[in-house]
């Protein structure tokens, strides 16, 4: 599990949202909610970055798989199962 550091809280690692599921959320004073918010969207734009990034990895790698697959003449329904693009994704590869 990554961890991420926001220096919430002194030598704190855990993500903001887990004050939130400890029921510590409550005992925040205005000034550290502030805090807890900002921390908060910082933890969320990462966590967003970070997924997409991993999306476009896993249909990149999908992609390349595909290709070589075409290369070696695989059935369109193969390369489908092992692959999770869809039909109209294959046939642009085809394509090219």
């Amino acid at each position: 599990k990554i961890r991420f550091s926001f220096g919430f809280f002194e030598n704190e690692t855990l993500p903001p949202s887990h004050f939130f599921r400890s029921g510590d959320f409550a005992k925040l004073k205005p000034e550290e909610y502030k805090q807890y918010e900002v921390s908060m969207n910082a933890y969320r734009d990462i966590k967003n970055s970070i997924d997409t990034a991993i999306e476009k990895g896993e249909k990149k790698k999908a992609i390349e798989i595909a290709q070589e697959m075409l290369k070696d003449n695989e059935s369109v329904e193969k390369i489908i199962k092992y692959t999770g693009l869809t039909k109209e994704e294959i046939e642009k590869l085809k394509e090219k």
